[in-house]
């Protein structure tokens, strides 16, 4: 009591004081400021959406910025640790233009001191001022506006071409663009004789990729003081991206050497921007630590800027494949394979297609990069004070319905004029008012925008000469949730264009010889395509509806809805027929009841079929009989599941059954024989069903992988799988954080059994029924989870059932071509024998686990110490598999080495137990202590396993086959899991020593890992891309 009046006089205190200071931190640092008044300001909370939730920038800004920025020219937006003023209106933002020393650039390196983004791109050209920044201007302008050529530019677009050519399937093409671009950037103004397939270009590529993913982490963008405290991960990224800009630098400064004396910039006045930026460091014109950040800072701007708005402007083109043929029929007019700079501006729609695309999706969507030296006033009243940082957000300014009109979102090229001169004068007019500003404005307007506006001009020119391409209608359609605007992870559908005058399409030459003929076959293709293409699009639309929160949160919801009465299953309920045949069994030959369990050894047999059987055997005997229950109900469900809507059907059915049948266990207390055989049924068969939901549930999956994109060419990982991208992350998460929701559902109901045990009695008395209860809250907790995941989860369509097929015979046909497509998917069949092998040494030693340790320890099911460790089972599983999602992208450990360790781990645990089957040795868990260690590491690498294995399984399975694939695990669980169990018992029976099973489990896992070596993981993701029903 004492205790309890101690927290009721200090807890509220203590809430007082967290309340007192959570008011004073945020009107100290979230509280908008009052100053300017008379524009509206932002909810500071809106900047930090990207840290909670996956969320699209466009989406923010329609939702919460785009009207108060039109309607009041400027506000307040929260960013960077401070509150600054974002202007929108031409008006002002020529104002601002035109007062450079008024409103003075100030970039990170003063902004946010010490940050990793400071340090990255420290004091550069683009944000100096002053001085400094005409020295800066002197040395690299001639460079970027002269010094470079448009031939390696055309030979880059060329490989490009070859590179989107040689793929016939949707794509991502982030990768290959930031390669093209890199070549272009080196090439056109570093002088670095790299095209886009040299090694140190994709070298390059992969050191950006890497800087980028960790430097652009939205908590660290929002808070960038948090740089300053040496977080791990935040020294790594630090470090990585010092090693970036040295491998720069010693690139450039490997080619000012090897140049000869009269070919350097200062002998002939040379314009390689490269080059100038060195050679004014050998003059100690700039340090060391300037010629690194305008290095790092002219790589930048100058690739990433244009890598991202050709993405952006061939994602608006796929959306209009008219305007695409009308630039094709422009282009062909041209005549010649490489015209030069005028005659490209002489092509007006190629050029208004680049303006359009850099007015509605401009690269550099938001910047606040300067700084009020004095106070100033913005428009009529608004006062800006001192030191206030501002910005401008050109995704605004590009769309003003004011003064590009009310189809200001359209992508209308049109709209810049007819000719070339219509559209320059145009392009400047709207230049100089401010209304387009993709390269700010001002003298401070962007150096590099010809040598960008060119590569836009030239990789169109070349891509729509040749292609044409479309969205993957799997894709979903979204932009990057933070930082530079551009389409998130694009996927397209490139195909060569037909010359009609060399190439004469198909059909028009079929129609030439039969007209009639050719006239029907025409029309029965163009119906057939139609049907496919609407069935694609049908799925596509569903497949981006797996990409919602709510699908995620509906499947998980079905993932923890199995949990509470599968944690019962696992532990409780054989637990629980184990105490029941205890008490129900005798002493061998004579009529003398069974001793309470000891570590003396297990004298005590019980009634089982027409014969008797050591009663530890029961359990064993009932699995091996359940297992082979199980395998036939999920071959027939896995059979049918892929099809039309039987998916989501027949994993509900399957749940809601699951949770049902364990609702009698509370009244079969008895303690008669007719209770332990009822016990034993339901045991079967909730077995049984839980294998048709554990099949349908893991093929969603492969399901919502393909929401986010799909592996394809260079985004293949390697054969160890040390490049993890979109995919994969996708991937892990969903499979780990199912196996969580799963493992969080067990440790529900196991609390639910620890307050019925602590509130119904003693232990002794009263644990046994408590835990039977405990058992039917389970079911409960099952059937109202599994309701609310049924009303979140999406209907997805598989594949339409072939005309002519028989509906009751569909199960065996598709199991009749999975099994005879051994050769046409190896890798996959490989990974599925490696994960049978596992999982039939894991699942059945951990079925040994919780009666071995009742055995060693003499406890009963109803004790509180076996409560304490069957919790901790599922806890230490989710920590397990929770740790390696995080670890996953961040470690550069390849897939299958993750796979090694942890199998490494698990062959360890279960033959540590082989080592207790001599009396000689004092281990092999003999003592509780054992037991402790094993679960801590067993379940922690075993959950962790099983989420890889689901990944890497689901990235090897043909579309439209996802719950087939899965149920062939169960399929030959069979040969193997099935006879297991029946092995073990047999052991058991014969030897009375619970360890002795344990080494058919050890042999199990051991072969299990020479699987795992002989996967080849782009083969089997290659293999994957071919549908089941295709013919070879």
């Amino acid at each position: 009591m004492t205790l309890l009046s101690l927290i009721s006089t200090v807890l509220p205190q203590v809430i007082l004081i967290m309340a007192a200071i959570t008011c004073l931190l945020f009107y100290l640092f979230l509280q908008p400021p009052k100053e300017p008044k008379h524009i509206p300001a932002v909810p500071f909370w809106v900047s930090l959406l990207p840290l909670f939730k996956d969320v699209d920038q466009q989406v923010i800004y329609n939702t919460y910025v785009r009207d108060l920025l039109h309607q009041h020219g400027a506000i307040k937006i929260f960013f960077g640790s401070q509150w600054n003023v974002l202007v929108e209106r031409p008006a002002f933002l020529a104002h601002v233009f035109k007062n450079e020393d008024q409103y003075q650039k100030s970039g990170n390196q003063k902004k946010i001191p010490g940050s990793v983004l400071a340090n990255f791109l420290g004091d550069n050209i683009i944000s100096s001022h002053g001085e400094v920044w005409r020295l800066y201007q002197e040395i690299m302008k001639p460079g970027l506006q002269e010094g470079w050529s448009m031939d390696p530019i055309y030979e880059n677009a060329s490989s490009l071409l070859e590179h989107f050519k040689q793929t016939q399937r949707p794509l991502s093409i982030q990768e290959p663009l930031q390669r093209y671009t890199i070549a272009n950037l080196v090439r056109g103004l570093m002088h670095l004789d790299f095209d886009m397939n040299h090694a140190k270009v994709v070298r390059l590529s992969q050191m950006q990729s890497k800087v980028k993913g960790q430097i652009f982490r939205p908590v660290f963008m929002s808070f960038p003081a948090l740089d300053k405290w040496g977080v791990p991960s935040r020294e790594k990224a630090r470090r990585d991206a010092a090693r970036f800009t040295d491998y720069l630098v010693c690139m450039l400064a490997e080619t000012w050497l090897e140049r000869s004396d009269e070919n350097r910039p200062e002998e002939r006045g040379h314009k390689d921007v490269g080059c100038r930026l060195v050679h004014a460091w050998k003059q100690q014109r700039i340090t060391h630590q300037q010629l690194r950040d305008n290095v790092t800072v002219l790589f930048v701007a100058g690739q990433e800027n244009p890598q991202l708005a050709i993405l952006s402007t061939l994602y608006l083109l796929a959306k209009q494949p008219e305007i695409q043929d009308r630039l094709h029929s422009e282009v062909m007019t041209a005549g010649n394979n490489r015209p030069d700079e005028e005659q490209l501006r002489n092509m007006p729609y190629l050029t208004a297609c680049v303006y359009e695309s850099l007015r509605l999706l401009p690269p550099i969507g938001q910047l606040i990069n300067r700084l009020a030296t004095t106070p100033f006033v913005l428009g009529e009243d608004t006062v800006v004070p001192q030191g206030m940082y501002l910005g401008y957000n050109a995704y605004a300014t590009n769309r003003n319905p004011v003064t590009w009109g009310p189809d200001a979102e359209e992508f209308l090229p049109n709209r810049w004029g007819d000719t070339a001169d219509d559209v320059q004068k145009s392009y400047r007019r709207r230049r100089a008012r401010a209304e387009f500003i993709t390269f700010h404005g001002g003298r401070r307007a962007c150096l590099g925008e010809r040598f960008a506006v060119l590569q836009l001009k030239v990789t169109l020119y070349t891509l729509v000469r040749h292609l044409r391409w479309e969205l993957d209608p799997l894709w979903a359609d979204r932009m990057t949730p933070a930082g530079p605007l551009s389409p998130r992870g694009l996927r397209l559908k490139f195909e060569p264009r037909r010359q009609a005058m060399n190439e004469p399409h198909k059909p028009c030459a079929i129609a030439q010889v039969h007209p009639e003929e050719g006239q029907e076959e025409e029309e029965e293709r163009q119906r057939e395509e139609e049907h496919a293409h609407s069935q694609t699009e049908e799925r596509g639309s569903q497949q981006k509806s797996l990409g919602s929160r709510r699908a995620l949160w509906g499947w998980l919801a079905l993932c923890f809805s199995t949990g509470p009465t599968n944690g019962m299953i696992n532990r409780y309920v054989t637990a629980s027929i184990q105490s029941a045949a205890n008490r129900l069994g005798h002493i061998p030959g004579t009529d003398r009841p069974c001793p309470r369990r000891s570590t003396n050894g297990i004298q005590c047999v019980v009634r089982f079929g027409t014969g008797e059987i050591n009663y530890n055997s029961y359990n064993l005997y009932l699995q091996a009989i359940s297992r082979a229950c199980e395998g036939v109900i999920s071959i027939l469900t896995a059979g049918v599941a892929d099809h039309a809507n039987n998916r989501k059907l027949a994993l509900m059915t399957s749940i809601y059954v699951f949770g049902t049948l364990v609702l009698p266990f509370a009244g079969l207390s008895g303690g008669s024989f007719q209770d332990l055989e009822a016990m034993a049924g339901l045991f079967v068969a909730v077995t049984a069903v839980g294998g048709v939901y554990t099949v349908i549930i893991a093929s969603y999956i492969p399901l919502f992988m393909r929401a986010v994109g799909w592996f394809r060419g260079d985004d293949r990982p390697g054969n160890d799988g040390s490049e993890p991208n979109t995919v994969w992350t996708k991937g892990t998460r969903v499979s780990v954080l199912g196996l969580v929701a799963s493992n969080v559902g067990s440790l529900t109901g196991l609390l639910v059994g620890v307050i019925i045990t602590y509130t119904g009695g003693s232990a002794i008395t009263a644990g046994y029924y408590n835990y039977l209860l405990a058992i039917t809250v389970a079911g409960c907790t099952t059937i109202a989870f599994a309701a609310l995941g049924h009303y979140l989860l999406p209907q997805v369509t598989g594949a339409k059932r072939s005309v002519g097929s028989n509906r009751i015979l569909l199960p065996f046909t598709n199991w009749i071509k999975l099994l005879g497509s051994v050769r046409r998917y190896p890798n996959t069949f490989i990974m599925c024998i490696g994960t049978l092998l596992w999982n039939t040494g894991y699942s059945n030693f951990l079925r040994l686990l919780g009666p071995l340790f009742l055995e060693t320890s003499g406890l009963d099911s109803g004790s509180g110490v076996y409560t304490v460790w069957s919790f901790a089972i599922p806890l230490f599983a989710s920590l397990g598999s929770l740790a390696w999602m995080f670890a996953f992208p961040k470690l550069s450990m390849g897939i299958k080495f993750w796979a090694y360790c942890f199998l490494g781990v698990q062959l360890l645990a279960i033959t540590w137990g082989c080592l207790g089957v001599s009396n000689n040795i004092p281990i092999g868990y003999k003592h509780q202590a054992e037991f402790w260690v094993c679960i801590v590491l067993f379940m922690s690498s075993g959950s962790a396993l099983r989420a890889l294995n689901r990944t890497l399984y689901a990235s090897m399975i043909p579309r439209d086959s996802e719950a087939l694939f899965f149920g062939l695990d169960i399929t030959l669980d069979l040969a193997t899991g099935w006879i297991n169990p029946l092995v073990q018992a047999v052991i058991q029976d014969r030897t009375g020593n619970l360890r002795f099973p344990m080494i058919p489990n050890a042999i199990a896992v051991a072969v299990g890992i020479v699987f795992y070596i002989c996967i080849d993981i782009p083969a089997g993701i290659d293999h994957a891309e071919r549908l089941l029903a295709e013919e070879d």
